[in-house]
């Protein structure tokens, strides 16, 4: 399992909760999402040189106090890919991880690949959820 993590500034506490507390607020920030219904999801990606239609369905969205988790699998050809998200809103900031473990009979062979490719959409869906929290 991989992790990645950082700290994010918010201006307002209570405007994050409200929008961390939808996860389709989540999935409209996916990079290359085309279709969401319910808790499931479509999303076109690049996975090195191949691009590749993946299926994903949130398993969890919880919510306790000022933290919310979300638990995502995701499928494509050959691969599992199962991402566990923890955001805390502290004062005017998120402080935010993301783990994830990649299975299937193409997980090894493109181990790297995938890892530097769900590094890059982590930091891509913090940046829109910021961006949206803190838009006026």
């Amino acid at each position: 399992m991989s992790k990645i993590g950082g700290v994010e500034k918010v201006r307002d506490n209570d405007k994050a909760m409200t929008f961390l507390s939808d996860y389709r607020n989540l999935l409209e920030c996916i990079p290359g999402v085309r279709r969401i219904e319910s808790g499931r999801f479509v999303v076109e990606a690049s996975i090195g040189p191949m691009r590749v239609e993946l299926s994903g369905e949130v398993k969890e969205h919880k919510v306790t106090g000022r933290q919310v988790t979300n638990l995502m699998e995701v499928l494509g050809p050959g691969l599992t890919l199962v991402i566990k998200t923890i955001v805390e809103v502290g004062d005017n900031e998120l402080n935010w991880s993301a783990d994830y473990d990649i299975s299937g009979a193409l997980a090894k062979a493109l181990q790297n690949t995938i890892g530097r490719e769900a590094e890059r959409v982590s930091r891509q869906i913090i940046s829109c959820t910021v961006s949206k929290i803190n838009a006026k």
